[in-house]
């Protein structure tokens, strides 16, 4: 992962950023590119996710248990590379679980490029070879939040990291 984080200079604005993380105030918006095409330009997945009873490093989708989990998602792009498809995406998520954009497009069979734990390392080796592509394809691009100070909307942006933008740049002859 890449992107941004909030820190809190305070105690109080630490205890206000936590009160927005738990009311779900603060908007995270993350960019992903994921295996295949997607079966709508947008669309929303919401289910639970717990520690994998298989794997403790791993976290699942489970229809019992776990905390609630939502990702809203919007196609902005897609490519043809080989046999392959890859859609890049915007990401909103409501709830912070661990590992949340990566296990819920991999239990929809649309794993995050170049995550190991919840993808293909086949595949991955693959495009690394290809695209360059070295890590996972998932910075936090966009937060909102009030400023614990005035209370006023903040918005901070932060662009692809120059190793994700160049994957993007050797995709570009590929767009469908």
């Amino acid at each position: 992962n890449s992107g941004l984080m909030v820190v809190a200079k305070t105690q109080e604005a630490y205890e206000n950023l936590v009160a927005q993380f738990k009311k779900r105030i603060v908007k995270k918006i993350y960019r992903t590119l994921v295996v295949g095409k997607l079966s709508s330009e947008s669309g929303i997945i919401e289910s639970s996710i717990a520690r994998s009873s298989n794997d403790r490093k791993r976290m699942a989708v489970v229809s019992h248990g776990g905390r609630e989990a939502m990702s809203i998602y919007q196609v902005k792009d897609l490519f043809r590379y080989g046999d392959y498809f890859l859609s890049l995406l915007s990401v909103e998520i409501k709830s912070g679980r661990t590992h949340q954009i990566r296990v819920h497009f991999s239990s929809v069979r649309h794993p995050v490029l170049g995550d190991n734990l919840y993808g293909s390392r086949k595949m991955n080796k693959f495009f690394q070879n290809k695209l360059g592509i070295k890590r996972q394809f998932l910075h936090a691009s966009e937060l909102k939040f009030r400023s614990p100070e005035t209370n006023k909307e903040v918005i901070v942006k932060s662009k692809l990291p120059e190793d994700l933008a160049f994957v993007l740049e050797n995709l570009k002859l590929f767009k469908v």
